[in-house]
């Protein structure tokens, strides 16, 4: 069980944002990007965190799955402010970061952590073939910096995701390894502290849409 920590908390430097680990896995090699290659869970999540920080799509993309589906916290759906839809697919995701990450005066820096606090597999239902599946909780603290002349923001939070990850069928690595991707993200439930307006990764992505 992990413990329950607030997520992302919205903080207004000087205006409001007008209308963007340990694991049971070891290290695997690292493709001529720079990025880490698919080889191990571990490695997908490392690399979600650098495309990110990197505000690169195509690299993000790659890790999730076609099939890829996520789903906001409850607060989230269930909100009186601008209720988030129950889940969407890999093509929101796609048109979400291509705004986010694109050029224009919203965020311009990302900084994040993200830590495992449990992994555990699921063998599935045949032990010899590849549809075995690993569940990751983890840890996470987003900043995403707003360059707004005078009037700078941050996005700042914490909170627990719960990734899904299956091997590509699709793909294999270099040497014929399994690959692995994310084929539902989840984001657990959160709670605000005082004097700040509650966000999460879900309304961030969001204001992206």
């Amino acid at each position: 069980m992990t413990t329950r920590v607030p997520v992302w908390i919205l903080i207004a430097i000087a205006a409001t944002l007008v209308a963007g680990c340990s694991s049971t896995s070891g290290p695997g090699d690292t493709e001529d990007t720079g990025y880490p290659e698919r080889t191990t869970p571990d490695n997908v999540l490392a690399k979600l965190k650098q495309a990110y920080e990197d505000m690169d799509c195509e690299a993000y993309m790659d890790c999730l799955a076609e099939d890829f589906v996520f789903i906001p916290s409850l607060e989230d759906q269930f909100g009186w402010v601008d209720p988030l839809p129950p889940s969407w697919d890999r093509e929101a995701e796609r048109r979400i970061h291509e705004n986010m990450f694109g050029p224009g005066p919203e965020i311009n820096r990302i900084v994040i952590y993200l830590a495992t606090q449990t992994a555990e597999f699921d063998p599935g239902s045949d032990p010899e073939s590849n549809d075995g599946r690993w569940v990751y909780v983890a840890e996470a603290d987003i900043r995403a910096f707003v360059a707004i002349p005078d009037d700078p923001l941050v996005y700042l939070g914490y909170g627990d995701q719960r990734f899904l990850l299956q091997v590509d069928e699709s793909q294999v690595g270099p040497g014929g390894e399994n690959l692995w991707e994310i084929v539902e993200w989840r984001e657990l439930d959160y709670w605000a502290g005082e004097r700040v307006e509650s966000w999460s990764w879900g309304k961030l992505k969001a204001a992206f849409r």
